[in-house]
């Protein structure tokens, strides 16, 4: 069985075909769990036949072993798709395949189309890479005096010494309007987390300022000026960020399990926003393998393109990992192919449902664009292994398994004294000491204990530590550099080459212990009134935020939050109210790190940490038996309520209500504005209300009392 149809042409003066063929059997699921070809003709040169055999079959495993409900995948060559494919299902309750046109949540991808389209104004000399960003943004403030110093460079690669990401309202099943608005007012408050231009340490929060920047000097709202600039001369139809909800069936679904999930929306525009499709991308790629022309029109100049292409390293003090910085790339060296002298251009994209890749061989000619509805199922390794076939069918590469390993950046050797210590990362604690005579052990703390990493640690004669049971062994050291020491483990060979080390963490130092105040806040529990009530992260990670102390640690504490992240801070000695994050770690190791600050609020002490603000749970009231009336206040947070053991409550007013348990989990809420009845609860919960500034919610309790 055979269908043709129509595709928009990567250049107008061609007309392409679209093929559907090779099914085995008939039926849309059939067709769904096989692959459906969307293959435009490829390039009279070459087919890629043995590449694409090889490409399905390593995409089917994956989606298999993953259990990713679609993938859609496009091979570009030169201003051509050569090969174009999607598998799974968009819909599984209706048995629909993906298709071409198929949107995708497509994350930090958005990030390369904000790099470009500052190129774009700073062609038009509207915005210099190297001016302040407060010549553009005149109320932007921090509570660090060199933020003066940011420039509009140190934004796209990440090294502006922002902490990271502003959570709150981030993630969402229904658009949030505004979320520039709210980061760029909840820096007002925020401290540098290191000297503008040190290091590069991922920061979504910096792209989302270039909205701001890029509204400022065109006087269109960034998604406007994205669509009139890039995506309407690209041909980018099926391009766009989630200002309202999308159409069904125009996106593909998400699953947990075999449950679909809600429409994800990413509100930080620029920098993780966008949905589309690798038909669509594949124009972009095309424009970039064309010199930044599309068509007769072009886009970039060759200065820009030039600046796209650059290593951008060199614009910062320190880069232990030698990472290959670009504007707007993950890395514009992927040492997967820097083994053989190929330049290759990088972006992942990830959000809480989706992962993507786009990878660009701008001396080849190739682009390889891969999108699924999971956050994991091995997109990298899959889209570095689809270009390598391709790049060997081609004669231009050799197989992978014969390449050289990369240059790895130098480690220290260190006898068990010297590395025996406290690590700390953006999302755990880890331990080194000794473990039976001279071998040593790696821990994490999770769920308030140690877990065992890596045992029976044996010194080598390069002065790492190695595993000396399992496979594959494992290779652990500490890397020097700026004053810090960093744990790192060296990854064994892999097909992706990247990264060629991990940062566990860097190097807790000895402090002063803790003041009677901190002493008195560990183990309290507060809970969160300010994230949107359609939060992902609310859903997914929970309400709760707790302090924890290490005996081994004195002087530290532990923030943590969504269930299973702990960030170390340290409390100030002269300032009763303030705990700093202390670790500074280049790359994503070190992203996301915020800094505690405590409020009294009616005699009560609440919580600031980053934007969110938490309430204490101790003080949180409980319904009594009967009818009750609760306001919202002025400021238009949460209220949150006790529900006892084996209460049934109706709920009439609230916009929106969560019922969470003990354990913070979610196990009730509401969709949309209506009177409420969660089932009778067994155990004590908590029930967190939302409504608009002054409205009044009914509330009814009914205590079934034990007999």
């Amino acid at each position: 069985m055979a269908e043709t149809s129509h595709e928009p042409e990567l250049r107008p003066a061609r007309r392409q075909w679209l093929r559907t063929a090779g099914l085995l059997g008939a039926g849309s699921i059939a067709a769904a769990w096989l692959g459906r070809k969307i293959t435009e003709a490829p390039p009279p040169r070459l087919r890629y036949a043995r590449t694409i055999e090889a490409a399905r079959h390593a995409i089917r495993e994956a989606m298999a072993k993953s259990g990713v409900a679609s993938v859609s995948v496009a091979l570009v060559d030169g201003e051509q798709i050569a090969w174009q494919e999607v598998f799974g299902h968009a819909d599984k309750a209706r048995g629909i395949a993906p298709s071409a046109t198929t949107m995708f949540a497509v994350g930090s991808i958005s990030k390369l189309v904000a790099g470009i389209a500052t190129l774009i104004l700073v062609d038009r000399r509207q915005i210099d890479l190297d001016t302040p960003v407060v010549r553009y943004l005149r109320d932007f403030r921090m509570a660090s005096p060199a933020y003066r110093d940011i420039t509009v460079r140190m934004l796209l690669i990440h090294s502006s010494g922002l902490a990271g990401t502003d959570g709150r309202n981030l993630f969402t099943q229904i658009p949030v309007p505004g979320y520039a608005v709210q980061v760029q007012e909840s820096l007002l408050t925020t401290r540098l987390k290191y000297p503008p231009g040190e290091m590069a340490i991922y920061c979504n929060d910096g792209f989302t300022l270039l909205e701001g920047i890029i509204q400022s000097v065109t006087g269109k709202p960034y998604v406007q000026f994205i669509q009139d600039e890039l995506l309407a001369p690209l041909g980018m139809s099926h391009s766009h960020f989630p200002l309202q909800a999308f159409p069904a069936g125009s996106f593909a679904l998400a699953y947990l399990g075999d449950t679909a999930l809600p429409q994800e929306c990413v509100n930080a525009y620029a920098s993780g926003a966008l949905y589309s499709t690798p038909t669509d991308l594949a124009r972009l790629a095309a424009m970039l393998l064309n010199g930044g022309t599309s068509g007769r029109r072009s886009l970039l100049s060759p200065a820009a393109m030039a600046e796209l292409h650059k290593n951008q390293g060199s614009h910062v003090r320190t880069n232990p990992l030698g990472q290959a910085l670009g504007l707007g790339w993950d890395s514009v060296a992927h040492p997967a192919f820097e083994a053989q002298n190929i330049k290759a251009l990088h972006k992942d994209g990830q959000t809480a449902f989706y992962s993507s890749q786009f990878f660009l061989l701008p001396v080849e000619r190739l682009a390889l664009i891969l999108t699924g509805s999971s956050p994991d199922y091995g997109g990298e390794t899959l889209a570095v292994k689809v270009l390598f076939d391709a790049l060997t069918e081609r004669g231009l590469a050799e197989p992978p398994d014969t390449r050289s390993a990369p240059s790895q950046p130098p480690l220290s050797p260190l006898d068990g004294a010297g590395i025996i210590g406290y690590y700390a990362s953006n999302y755990s604690i880890f331990r080194i000491q000794a473990d039976q005579g001279t071998d040593l052990e790696i821990a994490t703390y999770r769920n308030l204990q140690w877990s065992s990493v890596a045992a029976g640690l044996k010194r080598a004669p390069d002065g790492t530590w190695i595993t000396s049971t399992g496979l594959p062994s494992r290779t652990f050291a500490v890397l020097h550099d700026s004053g810090r020491d960093y744990l790192v483990e060296r990854l064994a060979k892999s097909l992706t080459g990247e990264p060629r080390v991990e940062v566990l963490g860097q190097r807790i130092k000895q402090n002063a212990p803790l003041a009677h105040h901190w002493q008195q806040r560990t183990g309290r529990k507060w809970l969160c009134v300010n994230d949107h009530p359609q939060s992902i992260l609310l859903k997914t990670g929970g309400p709760l935020f707790t302090l924890q102390a290490l005996p081994a640690l004195p002087g530290y504490l532990f923030a943590g939050y969504k269930r299973s992240i702990f960030q170390i801070i340290r409390p100030d000695r002269h300032d009763a109210g303030r705990a700093d994050s202390v670790i500074q770690i280049p790359g994503r190791t070190g992203s996301n790190i915020d800094d505690v600050r405590i409020e009294r609020r009616q005699g009560e002490e609440w919580l600031h940490f980053g934007s969110f603000l938490y309430c204490p749970l101790e003080t949180v009231p409980e319904l009594d038996s009967g009818n009750s009336t609760h306001a919202i206040g002025a400021d238009g947070l949460a209220e949150w309520r006790r529900i006892p053991a084996g209460a049934t409550v109706s709920i009439a007013g609230a916009r929106y209500w969560r019922v969470f348990n003990e354990a913070m989990e979610l196990v009730a809420a509401s969709t949309d504005e209506q009177e409420g009845h969660p089932s009778t609860l067994g155990s004590l919960s908590y029930l967190m209300l939302f409504a608009d500034t002054d409205e009044q919610i009914q509330l009814k309790c009914t205590v079934v009392h034990a007999t």
